[in-house]
């Protein structure tokens, strides 16, 4: 068997050495409801509001949040009564 080098692949097979980008989790619409104690149709009206982070769509029936973001949502929240 012969062996390739990474200079005879050329630069669209060489190995990255780049950081892997940080894991995003998605939360689903129940989740997101348990997380903040917001009814489904009040998470509806702040993100009409634009005052709630933008629902993704998953599937023609399915939504879902980056969490990173509604726990960011939360945490202004949680500012904004200490101020």
């Amino acid at each position: 068997m012969q062996s390739i080098s990474t200079d005879q692949l050329g630069a669209d097979h060489a190995v990255s050495n780049a950081p892997a980008p940080p894991e995003i989790k998605i939360l689903l619409e129940n989740e997101v409801v348990a997380l903040t104690r917001l009814s489904p149709v009040s998470l509806w009206r702040l993100e009409r509001k634009k005052a709630f982070p933008r629902r993704i769509k998953l599937g023609a029936k399915r939504v879902g949040w980056v969490e990173a973001e509604v726990l960011g949502w939360i945490a202004a929240r949680m500012a904004d009564r200490a101020a």
